[in-house]
């Protein structure tokens, strides 16, 4: 039970970084 809060945050966190990088690329693309 003590590990799963770590995984969620470690998802996060590489869910936010997969997000900016769409971003970047998806603002490039339009721009």
């Amino acid at each position: 039970m003590h590990e799963t809060p770590h995984n969620l945050t470690s998802l996060l966190l590489t869910n936010t970084t997969i997000c900016r990088q769409r971003g970047k690329a998806f603002k490039g693309r339009i721009l």
